[in-house]
């Protein structure tokens, strides 16, 4: 019911294209994606291997920086009030100077939704990382584990001065935009670009861990922990500075997991499961300190200290609300031997009764229909930050896979049903009585308050290392292939899941 709104989300570098248009300077992901475009980021692995799918790359994507006016149209169409997008912060900022043409191309695309009636929320950096700025880290080994590894190389988000250069780049988009949008997301999902930038796989830039094989640099033993106190440090001061009147947070993405029995053993393995990807960020910004079992569990120097000075930064650097990624469940379990710092293990199959968790996407390794486990750990997230009284925005949710065909990809039933379903699971979940009460995997009995929720997302779109294998739209969109260049106007066709939100919409 009203004021909750519905919406639907992308982000800049998966579907704007156009990377040189405009005055915009390159990002990691440019690097990454696309051989020879900077030594400081190969976008090969040591083994040969290409980073991305097939070496497909972002220089197309849906070329959204020129049909910007036809994604307002869709969301009118599909009956959304709402919608979630990004900036590029190499669009906007080449220290020193600001990129007007930058500037002026999201005004523009942000004053089409402010007149079609939506309300706005903007995420200020979804991933794309000023190449400069690592290829500058790399050049001056700014790098805060250097003092404890064997490795001299830096990276931006290792290096402490990445907090006041985030903070400078906030500070211009808000200044500039902020008229434009209700809500300002400062960094999504960091918990990704820890676990799959900063160790195994490494298959997100900066492609860092200590397999040679796989990385050309890095350390992801110590590196991981290092980048989230410098992603926390980096929102803290963007917080900080904002003196506006929008709701300001950052996206943390996380899975739920459930035990796979009843024991005390299993219930801690799936608490600390979630407690290493929320606790990660959110108990700094709660507390101004590591979450308890992350302390206890990891060793310093492996975990950063933090100063006087980081702490009073930290802590209470959020708003009233929380926003909120998820996609899919795990089961959890205590192993026989705890060789993972979150003392879990987790996988799709309960050994114990030879369940699976949840039917698997098409194409996928990971993404499984799981419409209890969102409830659930929205309900988890009420209860771990009871006292900081958190509001939900959800701003990612949804199903995505391969088809084999265009009519395949188009009448999307299984999306339908993923929506139908964690839409609805939102509202009528409710947890059975002792089951979640008594243990460490304590579920608030009160429902949140959830504001509202977004999509994953309103287009097919370029989905980072999977290249374009991958479809997540409710909104089709003819990838070209060969003929991927400029004459190539990729059609866009709605599929049966955004027939559906229409529908409900009405």
């Amino acid at each position: 019911p009203p004021p909750f709104f519905f919406g639907a989300a992308t982000a800049a570098y998966q579907i704007e294209g156009f990377r040189e248009a405009g005055g915009r300077q390159p990002s990691v992901w440019d690097a990454f994606d696309t051989d020879n475009m900077s030594p400081a980021m190969p976008a090969r692995k040591p083994n040969g291997e290409p980073n991305v799918h097939k070496n497909e790359s972002g220089k197309i994507a849906d070329r959204d920086y020129a049909n910007f006016p036809q994604t307002t149209e869709l969301l009118q169409h599909y009956g959304f009030d709402a919608y979630r997008m990004s900036l590029s912060w190499t669009r906007i900022l080449s220290r020193p100077t600001v990129n007007e043409a930058g500037i002026q191309h999201y005004v523009e695309v942000l004053q089409g939704l402010k007149a079609a009636g939506l309300l706005v929320a903007v995420t200020m950096w979804h991933w794309d990382t000023p190449l400069v700025v690592e290829e500058w880290a790399q050049l001056t080994q700014c790098a805060e584990t250097n003092q404890y590894t064997r490795d001299t190389t830096g990276s931006a988000w290792l290096c402490p001065a990445i907090a006041d250069l985030f903070a400078e780049y906030a500070q211009v988009v808000t200044s500039r935009l902020d008229h434009y949008v209700d809500h300002w997301i400062t960094l999504n999902e960091p918990l990704t670009v820890v676990g799959v930038g900063y160790a195994p796989p490494a298959k997100h830039a900066p492609g860092r861990c200590a397999d040679r094989s796989l990385c050309w640099a890095g350390n992801d033993t110590i590196e991981p922990y290092y980048a989230a106190k410098n992603m926390m440090r980096a929102h803290a001061k963007a917080y900080r500075a904002y003196d506006g009147g929008s709701p300001m947070g950052f996206a943390a993405n996380a899975d739920w997991f459930e035990p796979v029995s009843g024991c005390a053993a299993d219930h801690h393995a799936a608490a600390n499961a979630i407690v290493w990807q929320i606790g990660l960020f959110w108990d700094l910004l709660a507390t101004g300190d590591w979450a308890p079992e992350i302390a206890k569990a990891v060793p310093h120097p492996r975990l950063p200290s933090l100063s006087a000075e980081d702490k009073v930064l930290l802590r209470g650097a959020h708003g009233s609300v929380y926003y909120q990624n998820m996609y899919t469940s795990h089961y959890a379990w205590a192993p026989p031997s705890f060789g993972t710092d979150n003392s879990a293990g987790t996988g799709s199959i309960n050994h114990v009764t030879g369940h699976v968790i949840g039917p698997v996407a098409p194409g996928s390794g990971w993404l499984r229909f799981t419409p209890t486990g969102l409830p659930k750990l929205q309900r988890w997230i009420a209860a771990r930050y009871a006292a900081l009284d958190l509001k939900i925005v959800v701003t990612e949710n949804g199903w995505g896979g391969q088809y084999p065909t265009e009519q395949d990809a188009i009448n999307d039933m299984q999306r339908c049903q993923y929506y139908r379903q964690y839409i609805g699971n939102m509202s009528k979940y409710v947890p059975e009585d002792g089951t979640y009460e008594n243990g460490p995997l304590i579920l608030s009995k009160q429902k949140p308050t959830i504001l509202g929720y977004f999509a994953w997302s309103l287009l097919d779109n370029y989905e980072w290392n999977d290249g374009y294998s991958q479809r997540f739209g409710i909104t089709h969109v003819e990838f070209c292939g060969a003929r991927n260049d400029r004459t190539c106007m990729q059609k866009r066709t709605p599929k049966m899941s955004g027939s559906w939100f229409a529908e409900v919409l009405k």
